[in-house]
């Protein structure tokens, strides 16, 4: 083996010819690949870290991705493997240094044209990252390099991830560099995507520009604390002299909330374009009449040739002695690893404020800021808050948001007559010198008095704090009586009052299994829903709707009831299904293929392929990847994976598993709290719904929302919010929103989605489509050859009073149904595409504004103080008290 200071002579089938770096991981040299005498960078990895399995499979990831990437902007990748025990990677050699190295020959700051210039080129680099499905995850002036004539190349891709891929990022890790990652990228987020670089890539401009980047500290902590909570810095305090585009520009590409960002590299690319050009952006806002950029010639390629630096040449090219570097760039550091020093850390535990009695613990949040996680846990253990942390309000506080929030971190338990209560630090509250104390529930559906153990209570002391509840509806006076009689309740707990549940609307619609006279369906046993069936099944029978009732809460408020929604026979109507009649006249619907039996969420019954889950799915399953229908019948179990065309049922509760559908998702009970992503194209329905991300077309949880990020291109509607933000480019309805303690809770009506959001919704709404008509077309092919072979046996018969002429119109009737489906799907899907391409150009002439036609925020029992209602691009209207049955729509 060479030493330290010796050249090896060669490795594999690369001749050495110079040591151009050297770190504690890897040594980079000058080589000639011998078989097509080629000069390269040749990476070698240290000796003690060649044996490293997690290592290797690493830095051979690094060579895969750059492999896939083959653009004049991208340091391309030529060849890795192993040679006498050695793992290499040969590179194109570039030797005009990196950009920290030229701001720091041109005095630590550049002139626009020449930043723009190298961005562009960045951005075009991104580009072809982005094309290949990668995201970089470490993008800054250190890793972007210049060749001799001074073309920018991004290189370095030890930090590369596959889009959608987060098997190579451990929970706890902070990836990149501190200075220049995204915010969300910061707080360890699991679905980052390439607007994590374009953020980076705004920062680098920013650094280019003005001197520094937007964020430093002296540590790395104190930077990603800066970067998390501290908005933007103007960078026209450093540099007063930059033009109005540059600066759009950067505010845009480094928006906190990656949906303000460019929603691709393309994007980021034309505004740079536009920017040399002299020209109007086309996705940045600038102010009317905004300077150009300083010293921008319009169509001027490239300014004077950038000079490689004399002094040293940093990795991957060059061939002069350069400086020792480490490289590739240092693992990652774990988040347990990061300490903060004493006094930083007494600062930010100063943000945590707990009430008088300590029953509450909260985090005030100014627009844009958040913590990561593992952060925040630091600070309420500084802090002392050690019980009753509400986990989701500790991960709604990683989620960045555009105006200021109040979180409850921490709720204690209140202490009541004779019954000690527990603080948020873990301290015995004193009981309430008081006899009684009422509490009402929630739902406000019961109201419930609260007593020493086996005590009863003087009429004199019952009367005032019940007068102070308000309670007035649905009291139960023999409850009341015996407060004061006795005889006592042994846990001192009684329920006094209970107010009335709205009933539910029952809508028409065919009743699976349901017994209709004269039919099959009285052989059924119970319901046909997600059963096999064969063709001629009747599935159902039709039933009438029947309108619901309005409540009333224990507080005299009315609860009031959805109407009924009107359906006809034909609005059911679902693929593999027809319409026929009993002997009696009675609608029934019958199968025409053989499959399983699905009622969707439109009430619509079709029958379909589908596979099946006896029990509960878990990772050892295996990832299911499927155009048909889905049915789970237990629980999705943590790690899972279902990715399907079609629809999604979950007869249990969705845990932490990655779901992706271009149907609808069926969950029969709560999708809990989890990282993983949840992207449906169709509806989503579901009872409950914790500390989750979801994006789909609409969304309907029939009961609590808590801490939740829900985004939808329709429709949402929720039986009670708390905390988190719903965001519909319809309308948002819900029961109750916020809560007592005034913890923020945004609604957000009429504002669409990002456009590569509703891009990933529509590529999966038209895999949904795309099933659906080869299986139209298959119906539609197989009538067409029934009725050929019945026409021929007619023929054959010779009889025009042939007994079988009723099925052949019978049968002529149902391919002119398919005819007309598959005619109605394909105009669905032009729409589709269609409606995706006028948003896309509204998107580019409007700079991202939205439209509040037919939308409106409804609640429709109570808002509680701190609840943000939104419209469109209106600013927003924060509560400062209960709103009962509030609406915010268009006049």
């Amino acid at each position: 083996m060479p030493t330290a200071t010796e050249l090896p002579a060669a490795i594999g089938g690369y001749r050495i010819l110079a040591r151009l770096g050297a770190g504690g991981m890897a040594t980079v040299y000058r080589a000639l690949q011998v078989g097509l005498q080629r000069e390269v960078a040749l990476k070698v990895v240290a000796q003690h870290l060649a044996g490293d399995a997690d290592f290797g499979e690493r830095f051979l990831r690094e060579a895969r991705a750059g492999a896939l990437v083959n653009h004049v902007n991208v340091v391309a990748c030529f060849d890795a493997g192993r040679a006498d025990g050695q793992l290499y990677m040969a590179m194109e050699l570039v030797s005009g240094g990196d950009l920290a190295q030229l701001l720091e020959r041109k005095g630590g700051t550049l002139d626009e044209a020449l930043a723009l210039n190298l961005m562009r080129d960045s951005a075009a680099g991104l580009e072809a990252i982005e094309a290949a499905g990668l995201i970089h995850r470490d993008l800054k002036p250190a890793n972007i390099f210049l060749t001799e004539r001074g073309v920018a190349k991004l290189a370095d891709l030890g930090l590369v991830r596959f889009t959608g891929d987060d098997r190579v990022t451990q929970p706890g890790m902070v990836m990149g560099t501190p200075a220049y990652i995204s915010p969300e990228q910061a707080r360890g987020v699991a679905d980052v995507d390439i607007r994590t670089d374009i953020y980076s890539l705004g920062a680098s401009l920013y650094h280019l520009v003005t001197g520094s980047p937007p964020y430093s500290g002296d540590s790395p902590l104190t930077t990603l604390v800066k970067a998390l909570n501290e908005p933007l810095p103007d960078p026209r305090a450093l540099r007063p002299d930059l033009s109005d585009t540059v600066v759009a520009i950067i505010n845009r590409a480094a928006a906190k909330d990656r949906a303000q960002r460019y929603a691709s590299a393309r994007q980021l690319r034309e505004d740079l374009e536009c920017a040399l050009a002299g020209s109007a952006l086309r996705h940045a806002r600038q102010a009317t009449g905004a300077t150009p950029a300083k010293g921008v010639v319009p169509v001027a390629r490239r300014p004077a040739e950038v000079k490689p630096s004399a002094s040293r040449t940093v990795a991957p090219g060059g061939a002069r002695p350069i400086e020792p570097i480490a490289l590739p760039t240092p693992p990652p550091i774990p988040a347990a690893a990061l300490r903060i020093d004493p006094e930083q850390l007494k600062a930010l535990t100063k943000r945590i404020l707990v009430d008088k009695d300590g029953l509450k613990a909260s985090l005030v949040l100014a627009p844009g800021a958040s913590f990561p996680r593992f952060l925040l846990d630091q600070i309420l253990s500084a802090a002392n808050i050690v019980h009753g942390v509400v986990q989701g309000a500790v991960n709604e506080a990683t989620r960045p948001s555009s105006i200021p929030r109040r979180i409850i971190l921490a709720r204690g338990d209140p202490p009541s007559p004779g019954m000690t209560g527990m603080d948020v630090r873990g301290m015995r509250v004193p009981p309430l010198e008081a006899r009684v104390a009422i509490r009402i529930a929630d739902d406000g559906l019961t109201a419930v008095a609260l007593t020493h153990m086996g005590r009863r209570v003087a009429k004199e002391e019952l009367e005032p704090v019940l007068r102070a509840s308000q309670v007035r509806y649905g009291l139960d006076l023999a409850a009341i009586r015996r407060l004061v009689d006795g005889p006592p309740d042994p846990q001192g707990r009684l329920i006094i009052a209970r107010g009335l549940p709205p009933r539910p609307p029952r809508p028409p619609g065919f009743l699976l299994g349901r017994s209709t006279a004269n039919t099959t369906l009285a052989d059924l046993a119970g319901s046909t829903n997600l059963q096999r069936v064969t063709p001629g099944t009747v599935l159902a029978g039709w039933q009438a709707g029947e309108a619901g009732a309005p409540g009333m809460d224990v507080l005299g408020r009315k609860l009031p009831v959805a109407p009924l929604v009107e359906l006809q026979p034909d609005d059911c109507v679902g693929e593999g299904t027809e319409l026929g009649r009993d002997r009696d006249g009675n609608v029934v619907l019958r199968a025409t293929r053989a499959g399983l039996c699905q009622r969707q969420d439109d009430g619509a019954v079709r029958v379909v392929g589908a596979i099946e889950i006896d029990g509960d799915l878990t990772a050892a399953n295996g990832p299911i990847v499927t155009d048909e229908l889905v049915v789970i019948r237990g629980n999705v179990a943590a790690g899972a994976s279902i990715s399907s065309s079609s629809d999604v049922v979950v007869l249990g509760d969705l845990q932490d598993a990655k779901v992706i559908s271009g149907g609808s998702l069926q969950v029969a009970g709560v999708i809990r709290a989890g990282d993983q992503p949840l992207t449906i194209a169709g509806h989503v329905s579901a009872d409950g719904t914790e500390v989750r991300r979801i994006m789909a077309g609409s969304l309907r949880i029939s009961g609590e929302v808590r801490n939740c990020e829900l985004l939808a291109t329709g429709d949402i509607t929720v039986g009670r919010v708390v905390g988190g933000s719903l965001t519909a480019g319809g309308s948002v309805n819900v029961d109750v929103a916020g809560d007592g303690d005034g913890t923020t809770t945004e609604l957000w009506a009429g504002h669409h989605l990002n456009y590569a959001q509703q891009a990933e919704l529509a590529r999966l709404a038209d895999k949904c489509r795309s099933a659906t008509r080869e299986r139209l077309l298959a119906d539609r092919q197989a009538a067409a050859a029934e009725i050929a072979a019945l026409e021929q046996k007619q023929q054959r018969i010779g009889s025009s009073q042939y007994a079988r002429e009723g099925v052949l119109d019978e049968m002529s009737t149902r391919k002119r149904r398919l005819d007309q489906a598959h005619a109605e799907i394909a105009a669905e899907d032009e729409q589709a595409r269609l409606a995706l391409a006028q948003q896309l150009g509204v998107s580019r002439t409007l700079k991202g504004l939205t439209d509040n036609a037919k939308c409106g925020v409804k609640v429709k029992i109570v808002a509680h103080e701190g609840v943000v209602c939104r419209l469109a691009d209106v600013e927003p209207e924060i509560l400062d008290m209960p709103r009962l049955k509030y609406e915010l729509g268009t006049s």
